[in-house]
C-alpha cells in the first residue's frame, strides 16, 4: 500500500511569508507523468490494468519525493502543482478499461487536479502573507487527502485480488 507524501508544511509557508506559525500542508501523492497503457486496456485482466495504474500512482509519489526543494516555498508549491497536473494525465491515459478501474482513476486524477489547486492557492497564500487563504488550503488539503487514502486503498483491494 502506497503512503502520502506530504508537501511543504503550511507552518514553513508562513514562517517564509512573515505570519504566524499554523498547521500542516495538504498531502500529494500521484502517479507516473508519462502514459503507461494499461497490459490489457481492451477488456483484459482486471489485475494487470490494476497493477498498471497502481504503477502509474506509486512512480507519481517517487516523484514528487524527488523534487528538488529551493529556498522559495512558493517556487517549489508550483512546481509541486505542475507534477500534480502531469500525474492526473497519465491516469486518464492509463488506457483502464474496468468500469470500477476506470471509476477509480477518474476520482484520483481529480483528486490530483484539485491537490494541484490547493499547492497553486497556497503558493500565492504565502507569497501575499493571507494567513485565511492559508487556513482554507490546508483544510481542503484534508479533505482531499482522506480521499485519496480512500482511492488508493480501493486500488490496492482490487490488485490483491
Amino acid at each position: 500500500m502506497r503512503h502520502l507524501i506530504p508537501t511543504l508544511a503550511l507552518s514553513a509557508l508562513f514562517i517564509a511569508a512573515g505570519c504566524s506559525e499554523s498547521g500542516s500542508s495538504p498531502s500529494s501523492s500521484s502517479a507516473q507523468t508519462t502514459t503507461q497503457p494499461a497490459s490489457a486496456s481492451k477488456g483484459g485482466d482486471r489485475v494487470a490494468q490494476c497493477k498498471s495504474l497502481q504503477k502509474i500512482m506509486e512512480d507519481g509519489d517517487t516523484k514528487l519525493e524527488k523534487l528538488p526543494e529551493s529556498d522559495d516555498p512558493s517556487k517549489d508549491l508550483m512546481a509541486q502543482a505542475k507534477l500534480l497536473n502531469e500525474i492526473a494525465d497519465a491516469v486518464e491515459k492509463s488506457g483502464v478499461s474496468d468500469s470500477e478501474l476506470k471509476g477509480l482513476a477518474t476520482r484520483y486524477a481529480k483528486v490530483m487536479r484539485d491537490q494541484a489547486k490547493q499547492q497553486t492557492a497556497a503558493a500565492n497564500a504565502a507569497k501575499s502573507g493571507d494567513e485565511k487563504a492559508l487556513d482554507k488550503v490546508e483544510k481542503e488539503g484534508e479533505a482531499s487527502s482522506k480521499e485519496e487514502i480512500e482511492i488508493t486503498a480501493k486500488v490496492a483491494l482490487i490488485c490483491e485480488s
